[in-house]
This record gives structure tokens, sequence and C-alpha cells, in this order.
């Protein structure tokens, strides 16, 4: 009975030891390999997760979001650069999953983005069924991202109900 009892704790000691070790690695791969507020070369992978011979580049920032739940709260915003248009990832409280947009049947987000100058455009943008939106190069909201100029971008989602979701965000700060 008596070695029985050990081996169990030793094996709970090993555990926790490799959770331990565990946590930290991903802990300091993540923040060793995230860089905020600046563009990253990215290799892009297939359904296996092997990479390709495909390159682009990805943003990370931060900001603020509000609902009926709660205001100001934490907010991680990843954008991947493609070659026609610019993917926004919104992670609420800096956590997965994305933010999948639910706006009824009106099927877009209303996206602001001020200029250095204080100019602000705004446009309806289509959500995506699998999450985030994306923003057309062409298009002028996309023109003045690729401009990689200071910007703040004001994303508010529309509801039949009233309400209303908003995102806020800086660029290129």
């Amino acid at each position: 009975m008596k070695n029985k009892r050990k081996k169990i704790k030793l094996k709970t000691k090993f555990v926790i030891i490799i959770l331990t070790l565990a946590f930290h690695n991903v802990k300091s791969q993540t923040s060793n390999s995230i860089g905020y507020n600046q563009w990253h070369e990215i290799n892009f992978v297939d359904e296996f997760g092997n990479e390709t011979d495909k390159k682009g580049k990805r943003y990370y920032t931060t900001g603020k979001f509000s609902n009926s739940a709660t205001n100001n709260s934490d907010l991680t915003i990843r954008i991947t650069d493609y070659k026609k248009y610019f993917h926004f990832s919104l992670f609420e409280y800096n956590r997965k999953p994305g933010v999948i947009f639910r706006s009824g049947s009106y099927n877009f987000v209303l996206v602001s983005i001020q200029d250095r100058y204080g100019t602000i455009i705004r446009k309806g943008v289509p959500i995506l069924k699998s999450g985030g939106i994306n923003i057309r190069k062409k298009s002028k909201l996309g023109k003045i991202i690729k401009k990689n100029e200071p910007i703040k971008i004001h994303i508010s989602e529309a509801s039949e109900y009233g309400n209303n979701s908003t995102y806020l965000f800086k660029l290129f700060y």
C-alpha cells in the first residue's frame, strides 16, 4: 500500500512539473514571437499545418471593446495582409475564439477610420460567417491602411435589437 501511494505521489509531482514547464514554454513563445504594432513576415500553412511557399504579413495591436455586457474591455486585433485584402480578426478579452459578428439581417459592420489629420471615412463592410472582416486593398478604407500612417479604427456592429458592439483601436502608432 505504501509503495502504491509513493508511486502516485511521484506521478503527480511529475505531471505538475511537466505542466509547469509546458506553461512557461508556451508563455515565452507567445510573448517572444508576437511583436505588437509592427508588421511581421509570415509563411502561410496548408490544411495540415505545413508551411507553404506563400508569404504574407501580419500585424497585432490592442484596443478596447464594449457591448451590452461590458464596457472598455481588452481587445487584441490581428490583421493579416493578403494579396488583395486585409483580414481583421478580433479577440475579445484577448482570448480566442475570434469574434463572429452576428448583425442579424444587416450582414455588415460599420468601419470608421480617422487619419492623423482628423479626417474620418465610414464604410459598411460585409461580415464573414467564419469570423472577422475583410477590407479590400482597392477600397477607400484599404488605401488608407496601405499607407502605414497612424490611424484610429472604430468598428460598430449594428443589431436589429439595438445592442451595438463597438471595437476601437489604433494602427501604426
